[in-house]
Order: C-alpha cells, then sequence, then structure tokens
C-alpha cells in the first residue's frame, strides 16, 4: 500500500496519456511513471526533489507528444553539434551517478563543443559525424590548426 506520507500528482487525462509523479520515501528523489495507450509504462527516477519542476516537466511531455500526435509528419529538425553542446552544458547539471557537474569541467565540454563546432560548423548535424570525420578532426586538432595551438593525445 503506498504511503500516506509520500507526495503523488497525475498529470494527464483519464483515457489517454498520463504522468504519475511520485516520491517513495517521504522528502526522497521524485519519481516519474509514464503511460502511454498502446505502449504501456515506463518508470524512471527524476533525479532531483523539485515538485514544482517535477509537475512543469511533465506538463511539457504530454504537451510535446499531443503536439507529436496532432502532426505526425511534423518532424524535428536534426540536432546539430553547436545545439547539442548548448543543451549539454545547460540543461545536463548531473552525471549518470547522480553527481552534480563542476564548473571547470562544463567549461571544458563549452570548449570541446567550440572546437568541433569551429571544425565542422554549428549546423552540422550529428548524425553525419562519423568516425573518419572525427579522426580528420583529432589529426588537426593535434597539428594545431583548429585552435593554433598542438596538443598532445589526452
Amino acid at each position: 500500500m503506498a504511503d500516506p506520507e509520500c507526495w503523488s500528482r497525475t498529470v494527464g487525462t483519464q483515457r489517454g496519456a498520463r504522468v504519475r509523479l511520485y516520491e517513495r520515501k517521504p522528502g526522497g528523489l521524485l519519481h516519474a511513471s509514464v503511460w502511454l495507450p498502446g505502449s504501456g509504462e515506463s518508470r524512471r527516477s527524476l533525479g532531483h526533489r523539485d515538485k514544482g519542476r517535477a509537475v512543469r516537466e511533465a506538463q511539457q511531455l504530454l504537451r510535446v507528444r499531443r503536439q507529436k500526435e496532432a502532426d505526425p509528419a511534423a518532424s524535428p529538425a536534426p540536432l546539430t553539434l553547436g545545439t547539442l553542446f548548448q543543451r549539454y552544458v545547460e540543461e545536463g547539471k548531473y552525471l549518470p551517478d547522480g553527481s552534480l557537474k563542476t564548473e571547470p569541467y562544463l567549461r571544458h565540454i563549452a570548449a570541446a563543443g567550440k572546437n568541433l563546432a569551429s571544425h565542422f560548423g554549428e549546423d552540422f548535424p550529428v548524425s553525419e559525424l562519423t568516425p573518419d570525420r572525427v579522426q580528420v578532426y583529432v589529426r588537426l586538432r593535434r597539428e594545431g590548426a583548429i585552435t593554433g595551438k598542438p596538443v598532445r593525445t589526452n
């Protein structure tokens, strides 16, 4: 039986897609249980304790889902290098083990993204980044052609 001390909230319709937000222990990390008609249920930890943020994220997820259902022909724009690194630095504040990324690490990632974007271009689709192209980038970076300063193998 559910603990009455634990917070939970359901976002969505009764018969359509819905998201149940809940905490397993009072004051603990929040989790989401997403149910989609025809697909079933998926449960994930949100990795934070902010209830307002969790509700906003659930509403945004459902909004995106409704837009996708309303216009399935409208596919999202391809992911570009510039967008990838910008989103990674802005949105990805936690490492896979749940620890917070440090500011020096985020600066390093932003610099790496800037270097890649200066070589390939901000609008270069990530899907076209092949091992051969990465090898050329690595060789040029070591020679100093990317930043004007040669680097060693890291």
